[in-house]
């Protein structure tokens, strides 16, 4: 499976092949947020979960999720989610649940959701104007990554110092960043990342949706 397309059989077909319950988190988003009803949901297994805005608003934009159970648990394994996903683990657990796969998509679900949330506030904010809201958004975004220690989201700068992208990571070792040192600077990025304002508001809309599913 490349790519699927539709709201909400993307998620029925996530739900089906996991036992996830994307379908009922996205209702309980709808409820609190209705203009997320019709956004597009596309599930990609080649990448990770992310929201794209548009400069047609909501309507010509969409959310993505990857599949791949794999993908999660890597994840997981990576200790990734635990420098950035500490506050949800707490949600989780003091409700008696250790979090899981099925947790972690359901989460990352909701998080992207609440970009596209916060996607909607500059559109209204901006007096409808979706091109302007697009550009607004696209450039508090990218002041905001240029503060992180990498400049650049981690994924992405693992990415550049994996495939030496530019020379990316020769430039790196030529600051003498070993390999240790890399390690620790992405835990740094990381948890940085989780703090831009940009990422909390998102989290923030994600944890109220998740209230309203396990109240």
């Amino acid at each position: 499976m490349s790519e699927t397309k539709n709201t909400p059989l993307a998620l029925q077909a996530l739900d089906s092949q996991h036992g996830t319950e994307t379908v009922v988190a996205f209702e309980h988003a709808v409820d609190m947020a209705p203009h997320l009803g019709g956004l597009a949901i596309i599930l990609d297994d080649k990448r990770g979960p992310g929201f794209q805005g548009s400069e047609l608003g909501l309507a010509g934009s969409y959310v993505s999720l990857n599949p791949s159970a794999d993908y999660y648990k890597d994840a997981i394994k990576s200790g990734k989610t635990v420098a950035r996903l500490g506050e949800f683990s707490r949600f989780f657990r003091e409700r008696g649940i250790a979090p899981s796969t099925n947790e972690l998509i359901t989460t990352a679900f909701l998080h992207e959701l609440g970009h596209a949330d916060n996607f909607q506030e500059y559109v209204e904010r901006m007096g409808g104007d979706t091109v302007a809201a697009f550009r607004l958004a696209k450039e508090v975004r990218k002041s905001q990554i240029a503060t992180l220690p990498l400049k650049a989201a981690t994924s992405r700068a693992e990415a550049a110092w994996t495939s030496n992208e530019s020379g990316y990571k020769d430039k790196m070792r030529s600051r003498g960043v070993t390999d240790e040192g890399w390690a620790k600077l992405v835990t740094r990025n990381t948890e940085a990342y989780a703090a831009l304002s940009c990422e909390k508001v998102a989290d923030r809309f994600a944890l109220g949706v998740l209230a309203t599913m396990y109240s």
